[in-house]
């Protein structure tokens, strides 16, 4: 794939507005346009302060200073097409990401594509997002060194060429100075190193010996070595200054010779002579950019090796996306079995990794999992809710692995709680039925859970919707609605996975009560960051840097 195959790959997969590339591209070349411009009243400022012509002066200074004032508000402009541009592109991905998941026939993503989404579209939409930047600035540097070279060349080709070559052979010399400056500071820092290092093993053997003559020893390596890296720093020193003082100070006094030249030759006046000196030196910044293009094709290869990724996703067989088994039963009794259990992200980082465990949580029986942000809690309730598989070993629900069960049937045996419930917009009545009970079911659930008098004596009892009207029912109640739809599903098994922060002790005491009597007829596996609710539990197991501890 060649690199304009490439471009336009990049333009099918992040599809990003194609007004903003062009506004952008626009306003750059406006941009370049002006730097270049600048030249102009510059040149005039200084003839008329030649000619001593007060007025003059002061007008080519305002459209000096209205120039700089325009290309401020060019550069706001473009830093906010640029996060415009980010934003829909970024949306424009996870747009198609999100949609490819939804369509497909089931949940439950495998350990191995889950972690692909994940990682492939954190990794590469941010490269997406910033190609469309560097392409149009590295076209505008294009732009802006071929109308410089057409400018400098208009007044006198001759002359005009002669400063360009002189121009492009400083530029390749500064380059190759460039490298020597690299190399040499390289081994400055090495004999610095080395320095160090002698300093700390003359400190040991100080301390353990006390060997005066090995100790001299370690002194005259270390003067050497100092001197050796100072002798290094010297020589880039020297060659810095050359790049940086001598190599402008030269190529200004042959273009300004040059320009005298010139305008002795045309009978041209200080104006020609100050455009030349201008841009000149404008073209070496230029020409910089210019040759800095091979960036471009870094950002394209990069660029492309994130659309690939992105596409791989899009591409993804459904197969590859989900995993489900045909097994319909759905009279379990609810007990868990985790059977040599263990998870490593395939990031190879620690965080969330879970070493081999065996659990036997059962039926009827409520289980506290507790442990610190990351010490691998959340990988355990992924498995459950088969957003991930094991690294190793098997989950059972009465002995039949949780993978078997199909998409309905495991949504009938396992209901899930997390500490923010979600809701529609739409009535609260709306909201339970989705978990198939009937309106009896629910009013029973809701007076158990004591929540109900709170609804009815709203004015639209159950009617309320929820987003509209959030004053109804306090963030506590609303938790406990979520976890009263989940007990309507019938579902033997309930997972609650964090309980909302703040609680108070008369709330921590009323959702202990309504746990204490979900556990008499539901297996109920608790997920919390502490151990408040430990004394309702049959078992308690603490997860510390991936292990599993039993309390």
């Amino acid at each position: 794939m060649n690199n304009i195959q490439k471009i336009k790959h990049y333009f099918k997969i992040a599809q990003p507005k194609a007004s903003y590339i062009i506004v952008t591209q626009l306003l750059f070349i406006v941009l370049l346009a002006l730097n270049l411009y600048t030249a102009i009243p510059t040149a005039n400022v200084t003839t008329s302060i030649s000619a001593y012509d007060f007025n003059k002066t002061m007008f080519w200074l305002i459209i000096v200073c209205a120039i700089v004032v325009i290309k401020q508000i060019i550069q706001i402009i473009l830093n906010r097409i640029y996060y415009k541009t980010y934003n829909n592109i970024w949306t424009n991905v996870y747009g198609k990401i999100y949609d490819k998941i939804s369509n497909t026939t089931s949940e439950g993503f495998t350990l191995t594509s889950k972690e692909k989404i994940i990682n492939i579209a954190f990794n590469n939409v941010g490269t997406l997002c910033e190609f469309s930047d560097y392409l149009t600035k590295y076209i505008s540097y294009f732009i802006e060194a071929v109308i410089t070279i057409i400018i400098l060349l208009s007044y006198n080709i001759i002359i005009g060429a002669v400063i360009i070559l002189i121009c492009v052979l400083i530029f390749f010399i500064q380059s190759a100075l460039n490298k020597k400056i690299g190399a040499l500071q390289s081994k400055y820092y090495e004999y610095q190193d080395k320095s160090l290092e002698t300093l700390s093993d003359n400190y040991k053997n100080h301390a353990l010996s006390h060997d005066l003559n090995i100790n001299e020893v370690f002194k005259d390596r270390y003067i050497k070595h100092l001197n050796t890296s100072q002798n290094y720093k010297i020589k880039y020193g020297r060659l810095l200054s050359v790049t940086q003082n001598w190599f402008p100070f030269c190529y200004k006094v042959i273009v300004c010779l040059l320009s005298i030249y010139m305008v002795y030759l045309t009978k041209s006046n200080i104006f020609t002579l100050t455009i030349y000196i201008v841009l000149s030196t404008y073209l070496t910044q230029a020409l910089t950019q210019m040759a800095n293009s091979y960036n471009l094709l870094r950002y394209i290869n990069n660029m492309s090796v994130a659309a690939l990724r992105i596409q791989t996703i899009l591409d993804m067989p459904e197969q590859d996306l989900i995993s489900y088994g045909n097994n319909i039963q759905d009279d379990i009794s609810g007990g868990i079995t985790f059977n040599n259990v263990s998870y490593k992200p395939k990031d190879n980082s620690n965080k969330n990794m879970l070493e081999t465990f065996n659990i036997k949580i059962a039926q009827n029986s409520c289980t506290l999992i507790y442990g610190s942000h990351l010490c691998g809690k959340r990988s355990i309730y992924n498995m459950l809710n088969r957003s991930v598989k094991p690294s190793t070993g098997t989950i059972t629900i009465d002995n039949i692995n949780i993978y078997d069960f199909n998409q309905e049937t495991y949504k009938h045996n396992i209901a899930v709680v997390s500490n923010k419930e979600y809701f529609y917009n739409d009535t609260i009545m709306n909201n339970m039925l989705l978990s198939g009970a009937s309106k009896q079911q629910i009013y029973k659930v809701c007076k158990d859970f004591g929540i109900h008098n709170k609804i009815v004596s709203s004015q639209l009892s159950y009617n309320t919707n929820l987003k509209k009207d959030s004053t109804v029912l306090s963030a506590f109640d609303t938790y406990l609605l979520g976890v009263a739809r989940a007990l309507c599903t019938n579902a033997e098994i309930i997972v609650l996975y964090e309980f909302p922060s703040g609680l108070s002790t008369e709330q921590k005491d009323k959702l202990k009560d309504i746990l204490k009597l979900i556990s008499k007829e539901h297996t109920l596996l608790i997920f919390s960051y502490n151990t408040w609710a430990s004394d309702i539990c049959n078992n308690v197991y603490k997860i510390e840097k991936g292990k599993i501890l039993f309390k």
